[in-house]
């Protein structure tokens, strides 16, 4: 008789790969929404203030993946932003 038992470690792995892949995708989001909003050379605040509640009313909504600090993943989006603004990449 064989026994079957749930792998644990392939499942794991499994959602590590994707947390991976979204909190990937969130940080390429943020610098594509930068670059848009730096296409005139200037990022207005209100653009700043749309981009956070875009992310708030609508990106948290859509999955449940959460970053190595347990934040939801699609604050990626903001931190990068953020980032690129402050450092005027």
């Amino acid at each position: 008789m064989i026994l079957s038992f749930p792998f644990s470690n392939e499942k794991n792995s499994e959602n590590e790969t994707i947390k991976q892949t979204m909190i990937h995708f969130y940080q390429q989001l943020g610098k594509v929404f930068y670059r848009i909003a730096s296409a005139d050379k200037v990022v207005q605040k209100e653009e700043i203030a749309q981009l956070n509640e875009i992310i708030k009313n609508q990106w948290l909504a859509l999955e449940d993946s959460l970053n190595e600090l347990g934040d939801d993943a699609a604050y990626q989006i903001e931190m990068v932003f953020d980032s690129l603004v402050e450092n005027e990449v």
